[in-house]
């Protein structure tokens, strides 16, 4: 049987506490899978998407706060 891991942290998870991520495919742990727009999205990549909609690099520690928070 295969182990899954987090493809953030790297924890063993459990199949039923693992979540797929609707961008990148990810499969990560409950810590770092966020519920955006009707998507689940890995931090990482609701981190991308927050940049991008925001436009400038001005308010980054903002940002990060917000995905954090999220």
């Amino acid at each position: 049987m295969k182990i899954i891991t987090c493809a953030v942290c790297g924890i063993p998870l459990r199949p039923e506490e693992a979540k797929k991520c609707s961008e990148c495919g990810h499969i990560v742990c409950r810590e770092h899978v966020r519920f955006h727009r009707n998507r689940w999205l890995c931090t990482t990549c609701l981190r991308k998407k927050l940049y991008k909609e925001a436009g400038s690099k001005e308010h980054e520690d903002v940002l990060d706060l917000a995905v954090i928070q999220f």
